[in-house]
């Protein structure tokens, strides 16, 4: 099921957008990934890997609306699982 979804999202945005939604990633200024706090399909587990990425998604976010690039390197320091992030922003990309 999720696999469909990933694969109708990543159709719709080449098509709407012009580009691949999970290669295509200069565009942006943090790239998050949580699949691995979440190891399996459970609620138990959901949950449990939500709370945990929350605050990564709330610093991140911070991070690029401040056009904070000292930021976003300091959360690739103390999450380097959690995503990728770009260096170099600066107020007018935001």
């Amino acid at each position: 099921m999720l696999r469909s979804k990933d694969d109708y999202n990543r159709a719709l945005f080449l098509r709407r957008h012009g580009f691949d939604l999970f290669r295509d990633r200069e565009r942006y200024h943090a790239v998050l990934c949580n699949s691995h706090l979440i190891p399996r399909a459970t609620e138990q587990e959901s949950k449990r890997g939500i709370e945990a990425f929350a605050p990564v998604v709330r610093d991140a976010a911070l991070a690029v609306l401040k056009a904070d690039p000292d930021g976003l390197a300091e959360l690739h320091t103390r999450h380097p699982r959690e995503g990728t992030w770009r260096q170099g922003m600066h107020a007018d990309a935001v």
